[in-house]
């Protein structure tokens, strides 16, 4: 193929299959890949090492399995950011993500401690209050923040003590809660997030 129509279909071309392969990246919802397709598990990875000393660090991980479905939403994980450099004392940090549009990516973030690590965290909490709560048979305390005209964004907080370890979930809001809209993330809301974290467990189950 030659001449100046060969060189402009040859660019045609290229800019599809670029944007074949990239375009829908931005777009696609978290879990929604085809039935079959793999994952991308490097979060997972990350994951699964920052947890591989949890019991010489002194605690257990606990975790909702590789995903699950809360108000319509799949939420993917457990993910650990390649940033992540540890717990002082003993724990991790990761989150399941999902998507909602046109809002985007919403997210629920859990916090585990060890019995060391949590008593250097639990002083700076002082005043921050909750109800008493069981949740998965488990002693805790929910606290519930629903925001206000300045601070629209609400807040869900769950602190749970389960044997050496201390799990703290939390879920923030996002626009919505002042205009009476529904917020984008099911898990502000009270039912659905206890409905949700009665799966808690021990990883691995």
């Amino acid at each position: 193929m030659s001449g100046p129509g060969g060189l402009w279909h040859l660019a045609f071309v290229a800019v599809m299959v670029v944007a074949a392969a990239c375009g829908s990246g931005t777009t696609k919802p978290s879990g929604a890949e085809p039935s079959g397709a793999p994952k991308d598990d490097h979060f997972f990875e990350n994951f699964k090492k920052a947890v591989e000393d949890a019991e010489d660090d002194g605690y257990r991980p606990y975790w909702l399995g590789r995903g699950f479905e809360a108000g319509g939403v799949t939420f993917d994980g457990p993910n650990v950011t390649d940033f992540f450099d540890g717990t002082p004392g003993g724990g991790v940090r990761f989150s399941y993500g999902g998507f909602v549009p046109p809002q985007g990516r919403v997210v629920i973030h859990f916090d585990e401690y060890s019995p060391e690590a949590w008593s250097m965290i639990e002083p700076l909490r002082a005043g921050y209050g909750g109800r008493e709560i069981v949740v998965a048979g488990h002693s805790g305390k929910l606290r519930i923040d629903k925001g206000s005209s300045n601070a629209p964004s609400g807040l869900v907080e769950l602190v749970l003590s389960i044997g050496n370890t201390v799990v703290v979930v939390t879920v923030s809001g996002g626009r919505g809660r002042t205009d009476g809209a529904a917020d984008p993330n099911p898990l502000t809301d009270e039912a659905t997030f206890l409905s949700m974290m009665e799966n808690l467990r021990p990883y691995p189950d």
